[in-house]
Formats: C-alpha cells, sequence, structure tokens
C-alpha cells in the first residue's frame, strides 16, 4: 500500500517496485519460446502442467531440472511451430 503524509496507509494504494533482473537460465527458457508465444501464452506456459515435465510446472523445476524445462521448451516451440 502507499503511504499519506501523515505515515497512514492508504486503502487501495498502489505500491510500485523495481522490475527484477531474469536469472540468465531462466533468459535461456524464454530465447526457446519468444518466437512462438506471446507474454500472455508465455506466462500461461510456465504455471501450467507441462506432459514433457510429468505434468509439472515449469517454474517449479526451474531451480531443480532447468535442463528439463529447456527440452520441454523446445519441444513446446518445435510442436506450436508447427
Amino acid at each position: 500500500m502507499g503511504s499519506l503524509a501523515n505515515g497512514r496507509n492508504a486503502p487501495g494504494s498502489l505500491k510500485l517496485r523495481a522490475p527484477r533482473k531474469i536469472k540468465p537460465a531462466h533468459q535461456q527458457v524464454l530465447a526457446e519460446l519468444v518466437s512462438v508465444f506471446d507474454g500472455w501464452a508465455l506466462a500461461i506456459w510456465f504455471v501450467q502442467p507441462n506432459p514433457w515435465l510429468n505434468d509439472r510446472s515449469p517454474v517449479d523445476l526451474l531451480g531443480l531440472n532447468l535442463s528439463g524445462v529447456l527440452e520441454a521448451a523446445r519441444a513446446d516451440r518445435f510442436v506450436a511451430a508447427g
């Protein structure tokens, strides 16, 4: 929440944060997909269960199995590109 001049929080205020940097390893995954998916489709790809990952979501496996997530991204890029 945003702050008022007297130090209290204003209801419904929005506190903006600086954008976070994308980790280089995650950029590799994005690089596989940006040619076939737009912003929303990319976001959905990262959070929905993926059959190439035994129905786990890519975001859950980024820190655990980056090579598997990259393989899933390549496979989905190939399928999406037709």
